[in-house]
């Protein structure tokens, strides 16, 4: 008789080990404020200057908070995801590319590693989300919020001034690009078994 299928949530699956390391925000994020465009503004600029600032939950988790309530979250608040989501996307391939053609260390690969594991994700839930919410016709939070009988979520005057709205139609093939760049790394010496270095 064959042995029972494990189900696909069990310990001894890679997934379960490797993608919760991923998806635990310290801090949770939601739909009607808690500082969410504020600290969105705070990492767009932070990822900007450094794409490694994403692995910090101070980044990670705000853009994680509006990819996850994506159809409740303001036009500011998608369009702050979308700017992390980029800049770290592209930073994290080049910083890949650039380990790639030097003689990186463990430390310095297990960083890039690290960079481009979290922005992919983030890219593939921005694409998901975003793509859900053009098939559904979302016209935007308001909209939506007004339909459900809720009124939209009250945003910072002097943050939100100045945000343009998300343009899902523009910033699709951009993002599409940088996740096609991602595939085409040699992912193989990014994760494979280096040979020790010779005493």
């Amino acid at each position: 008789l064959r042995r029972p299928l494990k189900p696909l949530s069990s310990a001894g699956t890679w997934w379960s080990r490797w993608w919760p390391t991923m998806y635990r925000p310290k801090t949770e994020f939601t739909a009607d404020g808690n500082g969410l465009l504020d600290a969105l503004t705070d990492a767009a600029e932070r990822v900007e200057d450094d794409p490694t600032a994403i692995t910090e939950h101070s980044c990670f988790d705000p853009a994680y908070g509006a990819l996850v309530h994506f159809g409740r979250t303001g036009p500011a608040e998608r369009a702050r995801a979308a700017e992390v989501v980029l800049a770290g996307l592209a930073g994290a391939v080049k910083g890949c590319k650039r380990a790639l053609s030097a003689f990186p260390s463990d430390a310095e690969l297990a960083e890039v590693r690290e960079t481009l594991k979290k922005t992919a994700f983030l890219a593939s839930r921005l694409v998901q989300e975003a793509e859900k919410a053009t098939a559904s016709g979302q016209a935007g939070a308001a909209s939506t919020a007004r339909g459900r009988g809720k009124q939209p979520p009250k945003k910072s005057a002097k943050v939100a001034k100045g945000v343009a709205e998300l343009d899902w139609a523009e910033v699709r093939e951009a993002v599409v690009v940088q996740l096609l760049e991602s595939a085409e790394l040699d992912l193989c010496a990014l994760w494979g078994h280096r040979a020790p270095d010779e005493a």
